[in-house]
């Protein structure tokens, strides 16, 4: 059990089931059943889930007695992003937090009163955008109707980040440990991130640079797009590595008929072949050769209970087959014969490597030879091509070749570790994921979808749904903007989805509205009907026709369930028709048997006291008495 988890005689604690193995899962849960815990013993950040990364996730029902999850859920322990105490103005319902997100549609304030099929998700972003937008940062706060950044353009986007550093790197740049806690990564932090970027988007590799969204004066708005571009940017980052504190890819790919993690995950994951992952036909010349006989540690590796060590490549002389990682295997035993122990990376706590006998990853690989090519830096650089661009343009190669080169004494092909394992040059993992993102998700187009395009319609449609992440994310995890696709599946989508909304939430001080307003806010209240005493002369209508809102993201309240109204009405012709042009203050003059057509605009509220069929029924009685 967890360490905070402690047995006191005549005094039953709380108990949560903080466990990766399933029979302790199960043991925990049964002992639950029997333990009940005093008022003094509730916990605010106890939650239920299918495990502790889905609890943290969701905030969804709260276990403040270690129990009452529903069924298929546990209760865990330590979910301090979940804590109780968060503003019950945050909690709304939705199918996932990112569908609560992108709604904001109904409130649960108490957790409970979601329709069926949803649930009622914590700490989402409705609270500071259904409030008109008003959220804080660790040094600013105001509306997202006015935004209080002083500068424009690239200085825009510097002047937000340099706000939310704290926010960045306490909240944003989380990772989870062995105890399920999130705490800030100690690999990736602010200023790291922000060297990278001043470097990408100032200097950039051959020409290619990070979108900050121009440097117009006239246009106020346009650094919103630069910085939903590295939001998207921070979003995958936070999903391939920043919550494990990895600069490495983990192996975490379970197959096989013991669903077990096959030592051959460093040849690819979910069915992929990195080092088959080759450059298109005219770029071929910048990749790397593939040597079978390199032989590579990773530095970097997962830290839960039980969590698989380090990838590792070498050739077949070396390992003629690979089995398979046992997660479940207990390898701190004294009493064995002999004694094991739990000594393959510092801090394990269990699993163990079993090679009796080869065991093939999703791809059917039974080997590491030429495996050497997993994902690296914070959005996991990998495959042949891309480490190859990497020294075409930043490393050895370039050097070489007379070309300028920021990285000379480094040959990413030799030695695609270095990434991780340099420690002259912390800024590599960033700077390698950044580059990914300048060659492969700046420029991408397929079937009609532009990312850039896309990246400005959502920001221009007041940045609501999922759909653009959605399809970000698959590019970056399966090469594609609608998975599945070749490479199968799109995984950890809602996970990606809420990363990016929750870096949104931060910003929320630096939008302003897309158009400047073209007409006054409309007031709480209608506009007066006209009034019964006309006026001798015509007047003119009491206010302008409607035009059309400015697009104000993020949407300082949810749409209004109030259909539409007609723009016009008319009354139906019955026997000799005729159009009269009526103005307010004039009489109309029409005989008994005369049906005429009454046609008006009229300007329509967010908010009634009545119903707007009746609001129009007064009108007309009005003009027509």
């Amino acid at each position: 059990m967890a360490e905070s988890h402690r047995f006191f005689a005549m005094q039953p604690l709380p108990i949560t089931c903080s466990f990766h193995h399933p029979l302790m899962i199960l043991l925990c849960t049964l002992l639950l059943s029997f333990v009940h815990p005093t008022n003094s013993q509730i916990n605010t950040n106890w939650f239920c889930g299918t495990s502790a990364t889905d609890a943290s996730l969701k905030c969804g029902t709260a276990c403040p007695t270690g129990s009452g999850c529903p069924l298929g859920q546990y209760c865990f322990s330590g979910i301090n992003s979940c804590s109780t105490t968060t503003s019950s103005s945050s909690r709304y319902c939705g199918t996932n937090l990112e569908d609560a997100n992108a709604k904001c549609g109904v409130a649960c304030p108490t957790g409970k009163g979601c329709p069926f099929g949803q649930a009622c998700f914590l700490n989402t972003i409705c609270n500071a955008w259904n409030a008109g937008g008003s959220t804080s940062s660790s040094s600013s706060s105001t509306t997202a109707s006015t935004g209080t950044i002083k500068t424009f353009g690239h200085a825009a986007v510097e002047e937000t980040f340099q706000n939310i550093k704290d926010v960045i790197n306490t909240k944003l740049f989380l990772y989870e440990t062995p105890g399920m806690q999130w705490l800030p990564s100690t690999v990736y932090r602010f200023d790291g991130f922000f060297d990278g970027l001043q470097l990408m988007y100032k200097q950039g590799v051959n020409g290619k640079k990070i979108y900050m969204g121009g440097n117009d004066p006239d246009c106020p708005h346009c650094h919103m797009y630069g910085l939903v571009n590295i939001a998207a940017f921070l979003a995958q980052a936070m999903k391939e590595t920043i919550r494990y504190d990895a600069c490495d890819e983990n192996s975490w790919d379970r197959v096989g008929d013991k669903k077990m993690y096959p030592i051959a995950n460093a040849c690819g994951q979910l069915g992929q072949s990195y080092q088959d992952y080759h450059c298109k036909e005219d770029e071929r010349f910048m990749e790397c050769e593939v040597d079978i006989n390199m032989s590579i540690n990773a530095v970097t590796h997962a830290k839960w209970w039980g969590a698989p060590g380090p990838l590792f490549c070498g050739p077949k002389t070396q390992y003629p087959h690979t089995g398979y990682w046992d997660f479940s295997y207990e390898c701190n035993n004294q009493w064995a014969n002999p004694p094991e122990s739990c000594d393959v990376y510092e801090g394990q706590k269990g699993g163990k490597h079993i090679d009796d006998a080869p065991y093939a990853n999703a791809a059917g690989r039974t080997d590491v030879e030429g495996c050497c090519w997993w994902g690296r830096g914070v959005i996991q650089t990998s495959g042949v091509c891309n480490f190859g661009k990497l020294n075409y343009f930043l490393g050895k190669r370039a050097h070489d070749e007379g070309r300028e080169s920021r990285y000379p004494d480094i040959d990413f092909c030799k030695d695609p570790e270095a990434i991780c394992a340099n420690g002259n040059y912390k800024e590599l993992k960033w700077i390698a994921g950044f580059f990914y993102w300048v060659d492969q998700v700046q420029p991408y187009e397929s079937d009609g979808w532009i990312y850039l395009d896309e990246l400005r319609k959502f920001v221009d449609g007041g940045m609501e749904g999922d759909a653009f992440i959605n399809s970000v994310s698959g590019i970056v995890n399966r090469g594609c903007h609608n998975p599945p696709c070749g490479t199968g599946e799109l995984d950890g989508g809602p996970d990606r989805a809420a990363n990016f909304f929750k870096i949104l939430k931060e910003m929320t001080f630096a939008w302003v509205d897309v158009a400047p307003p073209a007409t006054p806010p409309p007031t709480r209240m209608p506009t007066p009907l006209p009034t019964l005493n006309p006026t001798k002369e015509p007047t003119d209508p009491p206010y302008p026709l409607p035009t059309p809102r400015p697009i104000s993201p993020p949407p300082t309240s949810p749409p209004t369930s109030l259909p539409t109204p007609s723009p016009t009405v008319q009354s139906l012709v019955k026997e000799e028709s005729r159009f009269i042009e009526y103005k307010c203050g004039d009489g109309v003059e029409a005989g008994p048997q005369t049906y005429i057509d009454v046609i008006f605009a009229y300007e329509l509220h967010n908010e009634l006291d009545t119903a707007a069929s009746d609001a129009l029924k007064e009108a007309k009685k009005l003009m027509l008495d």
